[in-house]
């Protein structure tokens, strides 16, 4: 019997959680079920700097789903009625596509964990904004698939990847550089969960937490930027992890 997988999404536009899906599928692992959040007000501020691309060609996650065959409900993913559901399937592993912070209940309810695709190396870059803090603090760009425990971006690592950078690089080039390692690692992170084929697992236990981005560190991510990437490029790029 084949291992049963769990994608906790969105439901709305998404791109993570609608590429993930499909690259999943794709991969030879279809998901068994997915379980979408409606969209919710954050307490959090407008940022000034964006590092997304606008109007990207996107399905409502509903259609998608109905489309490949996959079941899916919507609730939010802290509720009682969800970790009810997750009780009641016998799920081998979940992976976060699109979620906020998920409680120890839910994370429970899982026999090999929740996978987790961290934009930044953890557990340097821990936190929120990652790729701009990235640029204040001198760290390299990358992405850390980590099984989550209830603390923030820490758990078990399964493996680190820096991405490369160009000279002339936007902060757009590496988002999109950065997402589409995720969904690369996601994969191979995948088959060596469920085969129980990554090593150690050694603990992520260190790293301070960075919060959102005020303005203020905005304008010195973009003064620092140039001399950000000189930076990286005089070290030629060179992956330690």
């Amino acid at each position: 019997m084949g291992k049963k997988i769990c994608i906790f999404g969105y439901n709305f536009k998404h791109w993570k959680t609608q590429t993930g899906i499909i690259n999943l599928a794709l991969s030879g692992h279809k998901p068994d079920f997915v379980i979408l959040q409606n969209w919710k007000k954050l307490k959090i501020p407008q940022s000034t700097l964006r590092i997304s691309p606008k109007d990207l060609y996107l399905f409502e996650p509903s259609t998608l789903l109905k489309n490949l065959d996959i079941p899916y409900i919507i609730c939010d993913h802290n509720s009682e009625e969800c970790i009810q559901f997750l009780s009641s399937q016998g799920f081998d592993l979940g992976v976060i596509l699109g979620a906020r912070i998920l409680s120890k209940s839910v994370i429970q309810q899982f026999e090999k964990g929740i996978l987790n695709l961290h934009p930044g190396l953890l557990p340097e870059n821990r936190g929120l904004d990652t790729i701009k803090w990235a640029v204040l603090k001198n760290l390299k760009q990358g992405v850390t698939s980590h099984i989550i425990d209830e603390k923030i971006d820490r758990g078990t690592l399964i493996s680190r990847k820096q991405i490369k950078i160009y000279e002339d690089d936007t902060l757009i080039d590496l988002n999109i550089r950065i997402q589409n390692l995720e969904q690369e690692m996601m994969i191979d992170a995948v088959k060596k969960i469920l085969l129980d084929d990554f090593g150690s697992g050694s603990l992520l236990e260190r790293g301070d937490y960075n919060s959102h981005m005020n303005k203020e560190d905005e304008l010195r991510v973009i003064n620092n930027f140039a001399n950000y990437k000189n930076l990286i490029l005089e070290k030629k790029n060179a992956i330690d992890y």
